[in-house]
């Protein structure tokens, strides 16, 4: 089982340093073990119980109350919660995606996913649970502290589920040629499949050729059919240290294709990218630009 220093285990919970010490204290509330040198190791388990935890003090519970309770009695509460009547329901479902990930639980990550998607639509419950989810989860996977197979799992499971909808999506009503691809060495697919499926949705033609695709294979796609718009992602380092040379070889291969990047404004930051291309920040600048 993995194991998690206070400061990693504060992040992924949403719960501060402080009040998690003072739980420790006064009511002897999710107790860590400890190193030699006192330092304070979470495990597993007493994420998912703080994560529940969290839920129902958003709720009006008391932590008092809650500290005499297991964690199946947490857990059991918080499945009684009424969906309509809870506070934070985003955090409700970000909470049972990250459960699912770390226990590799695929029936939770399935009732969660459909339940996000009926209360929410995938474009909300993309952006508001499973990005948020493989944020907090990525901040411990980066530093070592999950394992790689529990991420890996969980990405696998969201892109599964999004490419059965892509498949479901049959009609298309306008002319646009959309090419979506990741460049050489990008893996972080699943903000370019949710791009897939909303083009899908709103009527276009997309050309999907994924991750860490080659320059060599792009060229080829783009010398075979026509190409109205070229859309990609740069989510890792390397790919946004490089970004400059990926546009303008864009521009070069089809000056006529529209050239659209996606990626974060924090990772963009210093920048000038909207010379030679469109530039998002988010799902919903995406959304309005295509609608």
């Amino acid at each position: 089982m993995s194991t998690y220093s206070i400061d990693q285990f504060s992040k992924i919970t949403g719960l501060n340093k402080i009040l998690l010490r003072t739980w420790e204290n006064r009511y002897g509330f999710i107790v860590p073990s400890r190193t030699e040198t006192n330092l304070r190791l979470y495990d597993d388990n007493m994420i998912v119980k703080a994560l529940n935890t969290k839920i129902l003090i958003d709720n009006n519970f008391k932590i008092s109350h809650i500290a005499k309770m297991t964690i199946n009695q947490i857990m059991s509460m918080v499945n009684a919660l009424k969906n309509e009547n809870v506070v934070n329901q985003h955090d409700l479902l970000i909470s049972k995606t990250i459960e699912s990930g770390l226990n590799f639980d695929k029936k939770l990550f399935e009732k969660t996913y459909e339940n996000g998607i009926d209360r929410f639509g995938i474009v909300e419950f993309y952006e508001k649970v499973l990005i948020q989810s493989l944020n907090k989860i990525g901040i411990l996977w980066l530093t070592n502290f999950i394992a790689p197979s529990q991420e890996h799992f969980l990405v696998e499971l969201i892109k599964t589920k999004i490419a059965k909808q892509i498949e479901e999506q049959k009609s298309i009503t306008k002319t646009d040629n959309w090419v979506l691809f990741l460049p050489e060495n990008e893996f972080h697919e699943i903000g370019l499949l949710v791009s897939h499926l909303i083009l899908k949705l709103n009527g276009y033609n997309v050309i999907y050729l994924g991750a860490n695709l080659p320059f060599s294979s792009l060229k080829h796609v783009v010398e075979k059919v026509d190409v109205d718009k070229l859309l990609f992602f740069a989510v890792s380092n390397p790919i946004i240290s490089n970004i400059d040379y990926t546009i303008e070889y864009l521009k070069n291969l089809k000056p006529e294709a529209q050239r659209f990047l996606i990626t974060s404004k924090d990772r963009a930051k210093g920048k000038e990218l909207n010379k030679n291309a469109n530039v998002i920040y988010d799902i919903q600048e995406f959304i309005k630009l295509i609608a």
